[in-house]
Order: C-alpha cells, then sequence, then structure tokens
C-alpha cells in the first residue's frame, strides 16, 4: 500500500504536537455562563485557580505522558504496524475514549489490511465526534480498498463538508476513476493541488487521469514536472512517460525514456514497454529479447506471454505461438484478443473444432463482432455445417450491411 507518507503527513504523524482529549478544559473555557456572575478581578482570579487546576489534571492524564504513545507514533513512522497497533491498544486501556488514538490505530490495522478492527476503531471515534473529518475520511478510504464505493463516498463527503483535506480529495478521486467519473476526479485532484502544488502523489495521480481520457500532453506536461521536483521514483516516471510517448506514436522519445530507465536497473515493466515499442517498429527479434528477458524473471507473466504469440503468429511460427497462447489464457481465460488469435491459428491449422471453439468464446464476449462472425461461418462453411454458416453470416450482414457489397 503506498498511502503510509500521504497519510502521515496530512494526518499530524510528522512534525506535530500530538495533545490528547481535554474536552474537561475545553468545555470550560467555551462556557460563557461560568464568567458571568463575577467581578472582572475575580473572575480572573477564579479561572486562573481552575484553569490550573485543570491543567494539571491534562497533564497527568495525557496521554503524551505514556511512554507508549511516542513509540507508536515512532512505529507507525517506520512502517511497523503491527508493533503500533499493540502500542496503541495499551494506550486505549488508559484512554479508551480517545479520538486520536482510535484513528492511529485504525490507520495501523488499514495499513496490514485488517479492515475489521479499522472499522471498528472509526466507528467507535465516529460515535464519540461526529463533526470531526479524520475518522470518516479513512473509513472512506477503506470502504473504497474494499469497492464498497457507495459507503465510501458517504464518508468522504462528509468529511469534505467538515474540512478540505489532501487525503480525503485524494481518496474521491479514486473512486471517481474507478467508477470511470475522470471529470469528476480531475477537479478534486485540482483542488487537492492547489492546497499543496507540489505534492508529487497527486500529480502523478492526475497524469493518470489524464490519459484515461486521452489527454497525453497534460499528463506529459505533469510528468515532467515532477522529474524537476524529484527523481526518488526516477525509473517509474520514464517508464510512465516513455509508454505516453508509445501510445502517441514517438517511438524514438519512448525508446529514449525506457532505455535510460533499463540503465538503471532491469525493471519488467519497462522491459514490456520496450518491447511493445520494438513490436510496433516491426524490430521483432528485440523485442522477443525483451520478452524472453521478463519470462526469464517471471515465467508466467501474461503480457510477454501475449506479446511472443502474436510476433509468433505473424512470423507464421504456429506451434510454438500457441505454446504461448495456451499458457496465456491459463492465467487470463477470457482475453478477447487472446481468444481471437488462438482461433486464427487453429482455422489455418486446419484445428477446425478448436477455431470453433475458440471463436464461440470471444463471440461471448464480444457477440456483434462482426470479423468473429464471419470467421466461425467460414468455418462452419469448410465442415459443411451450411445452416450454422448462413446464420452467422447474416448477423454479421445486418450488423454491417456493407459486407453484401463485398
Amino acid at each position: 500500500m503506498n498511502y503510509s507518507t500521504n497519510y502521515l503527513d496530512q494526518h499530524g504523524y510528522t512534525n506535530h504536537n500530538y495533545h490528547s482529549d481535554a474536552s474537561a478544559f475545553n468545555n470550560y473555557i467555551n462556557d460563557k455562563t461560568n464568567f458571568t456572575s463575577y467581578s472582572k478581578s475575580n473572575s480572573r482570579r477564579i479561572l486562573q485557580k481552575s484553569f490550573s487546576k485543570i491543567l494539571n489534571i491534562f497533564k497527568k492524564s495525557s496521554k503524551n505522558n505514556n511512554p507508549n504513545y511516542q513509540k507508536a507514533i515512532q512505529a507507525l513512522e517506520n512502517l511497523q504496524y503491527n508493533e503500533a497497533i499493540y502500542l496503541f491498544t495499551q494506550i486505549l486501556n488508559e484512554h479508551p475514549r480517545s479520538y486520536s488514538v482510535r484513528c492511529d490505530r485504525a490507520y495501523a490495522a488499514y495499513q496490514i489490511k485488517d479492515w475489521g478492527r479499522a472499522i471498528n476503531d472509526l466507528n467507535y471515534a465516529i460515535s464519540k465526534r461526529p463533526k470531526k473529518t479524520r475518522a470518516y475520511s479513512l473509513r472512506g478510504e477503506v470502504y473504497r480498498l474494499r469497492s464498497m464505493y457507495d459507503k465510501a463516498l458517504v464518508d468522504l463527503n462528509k468529511s469534505l463538508k467538515i474540512q478540505k483535506s489532501i487525503f480525503a480529495l485524494n481518496s474521491r478521486a479514486e473512486i471517481y476513476s474507478s467508477t470511470k467519473r475522470y471529470r469528476e476526479a480531475l477537479l478534486d485532484l485540482d483542488l487537492a493541488l492547489s492546497m499543496k502544488p507540489q505534492n508529487i502523489f497527486i500529480i502523478l495521480h492526475r497524469a493518470k487521469i489524464y490519459c484515461l481520457l486521452g489527454l497525453y500532453d497534460k499528463a506529459l506536461k505533469d510528468l515532467n514536472y515532477v522529474l524537476k521536483l524529484d527523481t526518488t521514483n526516477l525509473v517509474s516516471i520514464l517508464v510512465n512517460r516513455g509508454d505516453i510517448y508509445r501510445i502517441i506514436g514517438r517511438y524514438d522519445l519512448a525508446l529514449a525514456d525506457l532505455e535510460s530507465a533499463l540503465q538503471y536497473e532491469e525493471n519488467i515493466t519497462a522491459l514490456e514497454r520496450r518491447g511493445m515499442v520494438y513490436k510496433a517498429l516491426n524490430k521483432y527479434q528485440n523485442a522477443l529479447s525483451d520478452f524472453d528477458k521478463i519470462l526469464q524473471k517471471e515465467p508466467r507473466n501474461f503480457n510477454a506471454h501475449k506479446n511472443k504469440a502474436e510476433i509468433l503468429k505473424k512470423a507464421e511460427k504456429y506451434k510454438e505461438a500457441l505454446t504461448h497462447m495456451n499458457i496465456a489464457l491459463q492465467i487470463e481465460p477470457f482475453d478477447f484478443q487472446l481468444l481471437k488469435n488462438q482461433g486464427e491459428v487453429y482455422h489455418t491449422l486446419g484445428y477446425y473444432d478448436d477455431a470453433i471453439k475458440n471463436y464461440t468464446l470471444a463471440l461471448r464476449i464480444d457477440p456483434n463482432n462482426v470479423e468473429i462472425l464471419q470467421k466461425r461461418s467460414e468455418v462452419y462453411r469448410i465442415l459443411h455445417e451450411f445452416e450454422k454458416a448462413l446464420s452467422d453470416f447474416s448477423k454479421a450482414v445486418e450488423i454491417d450491411p456493407c459486407l453484401c457489397m463485398h
């Protein structure tokens, strides 16, 4: 999970003085009726006396004075989440109503995907302090990760209505992205960046949304800006920028970025993207070399098998292509392009029953695919199953009447 630093920064786990719940003190100074029956001098004297008493109580009971508290915060910052949970539990034995410690322990549980513990702590925190934001935003994020988007949005909207936070805005943007509401996601990310313009995590998230919208120039602008801000994630950014260049057909720039990334480390994603660039340039030996390197590291890498199969099919090395197609389909049995390609290989090799099986599976995914309907019609014709052949061809013509003109 990549939320650690982001959440720590936004919820005060770094460069922040932790304060325990001092509700008695806050209620006292906020209750104006305590001052109305006294003269100014009496009021001042009594207030100072009461203030001193309450401060003494506060100092004695503050969780800051608990030796486990700073240890627990340090454990969070060191990503030692189980240790943090243990320490926060000890603190809650003494301060069971503490909103902040409940949220802290929930955050640690969230990091190790202990959803039940996180939700229980956050439910309790919200029941005690329904007008505070932190528990809503974190519970919303937990719901998001569990794909419970409706519940997540309710919590995140509540949190953001009370107070804007980068964490909640980014979490809501993730939901909008997952549900293909990309424009709404951009609005949240833009707002988050207006609060913290150099937040690299948010800029990268926005670049991803731009790509999904096909706004590649804007995505490139964001990635270029991130490279100026920080080179910590240089390889990842170069790989992503290289892939954008590949998508828009700037293969020279794509290769430059991907080769730069590979000089730092032999990254599987970089090898895959470079292999795809070589494939697009018809440099098949170079592409096969990259995919082979991937398979040496990850023998069941889906994309490597799929791309190798496509290259081997194009080179008419059908038996080798089938080997890689079979492995890829074990990993992703409903990949449309693979089913189509394998059907075509079976068709070419005269394995007609297998070809029909593949074409039928592909049509379950895309029932109105004219090309597959035509291909299956052709196989049925070869097998003298003329009624089925005519049925497929008629459906293809119904979808695309121009076929009658060929």
